[in-house]
Order: C-alpha cells, then structure tokens, then sequence
C-alpha cells in the first residue's frame, strides 16, 4: 500500500549536508518523525489494524500502546522473538 505521507524535508541549516543539521533543525527533524508516525498510526486506525502489530499481526499490549501510540511492533517482535508468518522460514 503507498503510503500517503508527505516526502521527508532535507535539512536547511544552510550547510549543503543534510547529517549536518543543528539547533533548531534538529528540533524541526524530530517534529517531522514524530508527526509521520502520528499519520501512520492514524492511517492504520482508518485501515483497522492499530493496536496490531506490523509483523506478527499479534495484539500489541494496551500498555505498550499508552506509552507510546505510535509503536507499531509488540513486546515479542519489538524483542526479536518472533518472525513474521509472511516471511519463509529459515530452515525450510
């Protein structure tokens, strides 16, 4: 699915080199990934599949959700513990 969120900005501290933001381009950047994952989560509210996580389609725990509800993986995954079902299997 394309995603509807805008393109990320390139830096503009005037610099030329986008890895060398500072100050308030930094700020601005964090604001900028905060806010995509905000229209993510909102876009995955529309599709119903918030509170799911993104590679196991498992539960992601109310907890995890209220401290962050934008995460999109649960405990297990976001630990590595699991491997997704659409992915093939190692020792196949």
């Amino acid at each position: 699915m394309e995603s509807a969120l805008p393109p990320e900005r390139p830096s503009t501290d005037g610099s030329g080199d986008p890895g060398q933001a500072g100050g308030a381009d930094d700020t601005i950047e964090r604001i900028d990934l905060v806010l995509r994952a905000v229209e993510q989560a909102l876009v995955r509210l529309d599709e119903g599949t918030y509170g799911q996580c993104h590679r196991c389609a498992s539960p992601i725990d109310d907890e995890r959700l209220t401290i962050d509800p934008t995460i999109q993986e649960c405990a297990s995954c976001a630990l590595g513990g699991e491997i997704s079902p659409v992915e093939p299997s190692l020792t196949e």
